[in-house]
């Protein structure tokens, strides 16, 4: 699928520290450390500890390579706002550097900033699953766009960004044993296919205690739900008998009964016309006249 706009990724906008002194558009400035901020939109959480010592000896050997996109602050003094680019900047801050090579956009609003932010870091491929599912949330809420226009937007297919939200509606507690990756996007979506937020939960559970395959979840999950599904069908047998049984109650103790069925539990109605009445109906309950 052809990308557009954005969906080409930042690369399109931010090349090289090498190409981008030819044209005046990228020029890249060094500014100091401690007159950026990160972006406040940053949809990306987890900077793992040891990935960012990582990169921050590569850049004490070699510098940075590719440049941070940043936007003049909303403050009066000369601060300036990441937009993307985080990770490089953590990372330098790490290296004890004072400076990092900057690319400053005009003309970025908040939305734009927010934007350019989100899909970078999609195209990136560094957030966890959790992460990415909720980059994929916030852009639809605030750019109010379909699956389809998203897909077109990061070059994604339709499916795997439903398939990405749909990490979501799990526990919460899921949701974090996911993003900690205790248990594997795969396995996340496998516990889908439970109809209650406790099994979904329990059987997490033992994913990580039985180091469980997604194959293995995927078999566990059709055979709870053929168990529930034979429950349901014995239910169903069962209610058929309750007409017959309200009738019986009803004839026994000469008082209208009507009999109603909850999801998890049921209850007798018994109308009376009077105390004298309810008094007769109680003798009849209990086995003797009051």
């Amino acid at each position: 699928m052809a990308r557009r706009g954005l969906g080409r990724g930042l690369s399109a906008l931010i090349p090289s520290t090498k190409e981008t002194n030819k044209d005046e558009k990228f020029k890249v400035q060094e500014i100091p450390l401690d007159k950026i901020t990160p972006n406040k939109n940053q949809p990306r959480q987890n900077f793992k500890d040891q990935s960012l010592l990582e990169l921050a000896e590569s850049i004490k050997q070699f510098g940075v390579i590719q440049p941070i996109l940043i936007r003049t602050s909303n403050k009066l003094d000369d601060s300036f706002e990441i937009v993307a680019g985080e990770r490089r900047y953590r990372a330098s801050k790490l290296a004890d550097q004072e400076t990092i090579p900057c690319i400053v956009a005009s003309g970025l609003d908040d939305i734009s900033s927010l934007e350019m932010a989100l899909i970078e870091n999609i195209h990136r491929d560094n957030l966890s699953p959790m992460e990415l599912a909720l980059t994929y949330k916030q852009l639809i809420e605030e750019f109010k766009i379909t699956h389809d226009k998203l897909s077109e937007r990061v070059g994604k297919s339709r499916a795997a960004i439903t398939n990405s939200l749909r990490l979501l509606s799990l526990p919460l507690e899921v949701q974090k044993m996911v993003d900690k990756e205790e248990i594997s996007a795969g396995h996340a979506r496998a516990l889908l296919a439970l109809d209650s937020s406790q099994k979904q939960i329990d059987l997490a559970h033992l994913i990580i205690k039985r180091s469980l395959t997604v194959r293995d979840i995927e078999n566990l999950a059709s055979k709870e739900n053929q168990k529930a599904k034979t429950a349901t069908n014995e239910n169903k047998v069962q209610f058929k008998k309750l007409p017959e049984l309200s009738e019986k109650i009803a004839e026994y103790l000469q008082a209208p009964v009507h009999i109603k069925v909850g999801k998890k539990q049921g209850k007798v109605e018994i109308a009376f016309k009077s105390v004298k009445d309810l008094e007769r109906i109680f003798g009849k309950i209990v086995g003797h006249k009051t």
